[in-house]
């Protein structure tokens, strides 16, 4: 059975990647869920339609479709308890693959303890099976095996269990494939975690799926007004340190970005998940205007003991790395900023913008206004 739209509005809750640090964008749903008893409700003028994803945000989003009361599921702790007890996500305890990875020869993180992992809460159903809707963005390294070879190319792939996930649908899959392999493919960027039927993380293009969300809607639903709330992995993003360089690829990809901001790791290793995260959100703020809100605090990250996405998940391979990073995530999502990102994104949720999301009205109430003061100006001339 596939899923349909019936909302008269389409709300989405789009969920940044970011491997342990999908930790903090559950902490902050937690928050809503307490400071709004409507928010994740059955509410016709305040329900989800549909939750998306870019790797750690496509687990929440599969976990969050997977029960029938995901307000419930946060408000219980289930959402938080996944990356808590979820060290076997990041492990690596096969002895020759984790030996062979120290050389670079072989991926860093575990295949079959993240598997294992994954059937526990998914087991073998199909994405057909969820309640809710789900849209969840990976990057096909493969390409579709039905072409040629010549033909064949890597492209961004969504899976969804929306009615428009069909195999012949291109660049959406969805419907028989199960959970549990979807979810490894979403959360697996090379050469952090072997690839397997060809799909990987799509940090790399999406890794703030929002654009990827109103796109899909669009396209499919093109009547269908949107809003969407944007959840970031609430990492601080740096500025770089100098403002006139010429440095090329060696001291680029080595020196660090921003020693003034206890910044030690090289743009590369940040800018490729922060970059295309901030491109998403300018673009979608732009389109939509107040029927789109960011909740990103910028909290994980220096002072708070909580290093950049990338060393992040190769610290979060070893257990006691594993535990202190948890403790920085609860320290980072209890400071001042972070509550208070909280509460202006409850004002949104309660404001016109996220219960009616009429996104195209609002494009013609811009073009109103500007031919108004053009107007009024002409009168006063």
């Amino acid at each position: 059975m596939t899923k349909c739209i019936e909302d008269v509005t389409f709300r989405s809750i789009s969920m940044d990647g970011g491997g342990l640090y999908g930790l903090a964008t559950a902490i902050m749903l937690g928050k809503l869920c307490r400071g709004d008893c409507r928010f994740l409700s059955d509410d016709p003028k305040y329900k989800v339609s549909m939750f998306t994803g870019t790797s750690a945000g496509a687990l929440n989003a599969l976990l969050l479709g997977t029960t029938d009361n995901p307000r419930q599921f946060i408000l219980d702790g289930g959402l938080e308890k996944f990356w808590r007890n979820g060290w076997d996500i990041f492990a690596n305890k096969n002895p020759v693959t984790a030996t062979l990875s120290w050389f670079g020869l072989t991926a860093w993180l575990g295949s079959q303890d993240f598997l294992n992992y994954l059937h526990r809460y998914f087991g073998d159903r199909t994405l057909e099976s969820l309640p809710g809707n789900v849209m969840v963005c990976t990057f096909d390294w493969y390409g579709n095996a039905s072409d040629s070879s010549d033909s064949r190319m890597w492209t961004p792939r969504i899976f969804t269990n929306l009615s428009v996930g069909t195999d012949d649908d291109p660049g959406t899959y969805g419907h028989h494939y199960k959970i549990k392999d979807i979810a490894y493919g979403a959360a697996s960027p090379p050469p952090y975690r072997a690839t397997i039927n060809g799909l990987g993380d799509a940090t790399i293009v999406a890794n703030n799926p929002s654009m990827m969300t109103y796109s899909f809607i669009k396209s499919h639903f093109p009547a269908a007004p949107q809003a969407i709330l944007s959840v970031g992995m609430c990492l601080k993003n740096p500025s770089y340190g100098f403002e006139a360089f010429n440095f090329g690829a060696l001291p680029f990809c080595t020196l660090p970005t921003n020693l003034c901001q206890e910044n030690f790791c090289a743009p590369p290793l940040q800018v490729w998940v922060t970059g295309v995260s901030e491109t998403a959100s300018l673009n979608a703020k732009q389109i939509l205007g107040p029927f789109y809100h960011r909740l990103n605090p910028p909290v994980l990250g220096p002072p708070n003991p909580s290093p950049n996405s990338a060393i992040q998940m190769c610290l979060a391979r070893f257990l006691p790395w594993f535990q202190w990073l948890l403790n920085a995530i609860d320290q980072a999502t209890a400071t001042p900023v972070a509550n208070e990102a909280a509460r202006t994104t409850l004002a949104f949720l309660d404001s016109v913008w996220w219960s009616k999301g009429e996104a195209e009205h609002w494009s013609e109430d811009k073009t109103a206004m500007s031919l108004s003061c053009l107007e009024n100006e002409s009168e006063e001339a």
